[in-house]
């Protein structure tokens, strides 16, 4: 008799599992969305600024929303555009106020 309702507590702990990947990937895009209004207020004051940290992050961030299920992860891509247009912004502003030796630095040799 127990055998016969096997299967329903595996779809209950495929469910919250699924719960949770989905709340680890919110707290990934949560942290992202604070974090980039700092970087953008450290680039208008001019202050040099390294972007592999937030680049990397959200790497993994579409990583995870991609181990998602379907409608879970779709639920999820307006952030994961919004994030990154404000990367895609950012990096436009670092390459902009940066020095011009980096230019000079990058010529082939």
């Amino acid at each position: 008799m127990s055998g016969s309702n096997a299967p329903f507590p595996v779809l209950i702990h495929a469910d919250l599992a699924d719960s949770a990947a989905q709340r680890h990937c919110e707290t990934l895009l949560s942290g992202l969305e604070r974090t980039l209004p700092v970087a953008r207020a450290l680039t208008q004051v001019e202050r040099s600024l390294d972007l592999t940290g937030l680049d990397s992050g959200f790497g993994i961030a579409c990583a995870k929303v991609l181990d998602l299920p379907l409608h879970c992860g779709r639920a999820l891509l307006p952030r994961l555009i919004a994030i990154r247009d404000q990367l895609d912004s950012l990096e436009h502003c670092v390459r902009r106020t940066a020095p011009s030796t980096v230019a000079a630095d990058s010529s082939p040799p």
